[in-house]
């Protein structure tokens, strides 16, 4: 079977496609409007079995469906079978993503439509998005109907980023059924009268896998185009993973908090613009007061955010608050008492069993060991419940700022000519294959 060619021909697009397109991405946004305003909040529900319920059932299908087709000869298989056929290797890659996905998607936002029961509403979403766009997808589609619905009410950061897996999961729902049909009337009258358009299902899926999505859903985050407004104008400038941190810290503060994410975001912003700040305050910290992720991650300041949101903090993230605020006496506190529970420990088997006292002064002498079990312990409880934590970067992939202009100094010793000549030659290569006008290179002897 020859794959479907993907390419631009020549020219610019005509109107009538241009009028298509723009009457198409109308009636997804309208389709959108409608999915949207049409779901409920379940009360009390955090929790949907429903993505797994469909996965289950659709690989146990997909599954039934593969080993009934390659019992059949190859050349007689319908159109739509001979896709499936050709492409079932990507089938089980997207199965294995999607299973990875499944209790993550449980736990997102749950949601009644007047289509199905209660379902995280990114999955309500997915399969509208399919139902309009007749399984096929688009970036230009998929941003308009992600735009669309959060007119209504903005999606969390957790629900745009479970849009795809979830969208693959519909799929692969619908990709199980359109096959076990097609088969059964290949197997009924020997020919395919029907199309089961298995090919646009195909086609979707591998859209999905081919593109990268982390620009995408983050133009489309409405906590992104708040924290853009940083004042210290940082924000836009850093790197993706460094925008993410900030992202989930507003996540992670707004799951237990009397306020949604947007709004947190506003606050962080605002607190950023009203930093105390003037002439006699240094440069740097007048950079990190007006800076939107000052009030985000550092533990002083990110305070009053948090007092601000009504933020309840869960045991887990009061234990670490614990741990970061007095380290030095969680240390060595859990030191001694960890020592001392088991010195005592052994001192008190001793005397239940009327050891004498010589008996007790050795386990004293025990102390040392005891120390070293202990401190070996409260390392790994620290490492445990305090997980390295990445620091903000800059994006300097297309370049140095001028207001980060940096200078890389090599310390060395000026001995001899010769060396001095190797030298200067090493300094113009780091210096030619480090083209920056905002790099300097020198040496520091």
């Amino acid at each position: 079977m020859s794959e479907p060619s993907i390419g631009i021909k020549a020219g610019a697009p005509t109107t009538a496609h241009l009028d298509f397109e723009d009457a198409k991405q109308a009636q997804v946004r309208e389709h959108a409007l409608r999915t949207a305003r049409s779901c409920a909040w379940v009360p009390g529900k955090s929790h949907s079995d429903k993505p797994r319920e469909i996965f289950r059932r659709s690989a146990a299908r997909l599954s039934r469906v593969e080993r009934d087709l390659y019992r059949l000869p190859p050349r007689e298989l319908s159109e739509d079978l001979k896709w499936l056929s050709d492409n079932f290797r990507l089938v089980r890659t997207e199965l294995r993503t999607v299973g990875e996905s499944v209790k993550f998607l449980g736990r997102l936002p749950v949601v009644r439509s007047p289509d199905e029961e209660s379902a995280p509403r990114c999955l309500v979403f997915a399969r509208a998005l399919l139902d309009e766009g007749n399984n096929q997808l688009t970036e230009n589609l998929f941003s308009s109907f992600i735009q669309a619905a959060q007119e209504i009410e903005p999606l969390r950061i957790s629900e745009l980023w479970g849009m795809v897996p979830a969208l693959k999961l519909v799929l692969l729902e619908i990709l199980a059924e359109s096959g076990a049909n097609a088969l059964q009337a290949f197997r009924t009258s020997g020919a395919n009268p029907h199309p089961y358009h298995i090919d646009r299902l195909i086609s979707s899926l591998q859209f999905l896998g081919i593109v990268d999505w982390k620009e995408i859903l983050e133009e489309l985050s409405h906590v992104h185009q708040v924290l853009r407004l940083d004042p210290a104008g940082i924000y836009p400038r850093m790197e993706f993973e460094s925008r993410d941190l900030y992202r989930k810290a507003i996540e992670e503060i707004a799951a237990h908090s009397e306020v949604g994410e947007v709004e947190l975001a506003h606050f962080a912003v605002q607190m950023a613009k009203d930093a105390k700040v003037d002439r006699s305050t240094p440069e740097a910290l007048r950079e990190r007061l007006r800076h939107v992720g000052y009030y985000l991650l550092d533990e002083s300041a990110s305070e009053e955010l948090r007092s601000r949101a009504g933020y309840r903090p869960p045991f887990d993230s009061s234990v670490k608050r614990l741990f970061r605020k007095f380290p030095d006496e969680v240390y060595i506190i859990g030191i001694e008492a960890v020592t001392l529970a088991t010195v005592v420990a052994l001192i008190m088997s001793i005397v239940e069993t009327n050891g004498g006292f010589g008996l007790i002064i050795g386990a004293l002498l025990l102390m040392i060991p005891a120390t070293q079990a202990a401190v070996e312990l409260m390392n790994y409880l620290v490492t445990a419940v305090l997980p390295p934590i990445a620091l903000p970067k800059l994006d300097f992939s297309k370049g140095v700022d001028p207001f980060c202009a940096t200078m890389v100094a090599i310390p060395t010793l000026l001995l001899k000519e010769d060396q001095i000549r190797k030298l200067a030659g090493d300094l113009e290569v780091r210096y030619l294959v480090n083209r920056d006008p905002n790099i300097f290179f020198a040496l520091l002897t």
